[in-house]
């Protein structure tokens, strides 16, 4: 019996037999303004309630200020959980240098290790530029999931791409879409959601509506959404 790890997202547990597989790294893949960062945060804030420690990396994208102030508008947020240690923030970018690879990685390690957190969350990714090669890229990917997995986390690595067919979700457990679709007025747009993979799971792969509300994301059936 796989063990699960709650995500708190409303509609999401019950389409993959109750949550996330424990110690895995699920890649959120998605345009901007598709609720990526929402809902790596509203993962950890609902670790936080169950007495879960978190950690939040982010990379070259938003100052871990901005990011503060933002999802402080949605109900799940608790600044108390912040201020106890509960949930932690770590800038990546301090690290970006000539060696970055394995300096990152070490980094990664020591403040994963000091910090214990069974809640992680990469927003983003490093994208491949940063390295020589993609086959470089590959190889930090997997020591940087290994050391994650091997610390008993469950960790959501989110990337700044449209869709999850790149080389992160062929090495992550599980792989999620978010996007947007325009309706029949061009000036309105419909949230969807799309499980990829999931390993160990058993999934519906449908197209699914997604709403974001001021409690956060809401995945529901409406049919065939598209």
């Amino acid at each position: 019996m796989i063990k699960r790890i709650e995500t708190g997202i409303s509609g999401l547990d019950e389409l993959i037999q109750g949550g996330f597989p424990e110690s895995s790294v699920i890649y959120i893949a998605g345009d901007a303004g598709t609720g990526k960062t929402t809902l790596g945060m509203q993962f950890l804030f609902h670790g936080a309630k169950k007495g879960e420690k978190g950690l939040y990396v982010t990379g070259i994208s938003e100052a871990i200020t901005n990011i503060k102030k933002f999802m402080s508008n949605y109900s799940f947020y608790d600044e108390k959980y912040i201020e106890d240690g509960t949930i932690n923030f770590w800038d990546l970018a301090t690290v970006i240098t000539p060696d970055f690879p394995e300096r990152g990685l070490k980094n990664i390690d020591a403040i994963t290790r000091d910090v214990k957190p069974k809640r992680v969350i990469i927003d983003p990714l490093p994208e491949s530029y940063l390295f020589n090669s993609v086959l470089d890229y590959r190889r930090f990917l997997y020591k940087l999931f290994g050391i994650l997995k091997n610390l008993d986390t469950c960790v959501v690595a989110i990337g700044e791409k449209r869709n999850t067919l790149g080389i992160e979700s062929y090495m992550t457990d599980g792989a999620i879409q978010l996007s947007l679709k325009p309706l029949e007025n061009p000036l309105m747009y419909r949230n969807l959601v799309q499980i990829k993979k999931m390993r160990g799971t058993n999934h519906t792969k449908e197209i699914l509506a997604m709403e974001i509300t001021e409690d956060g994301l809401k995945i529901f059936r409406v049919g065939r959404v598209l």
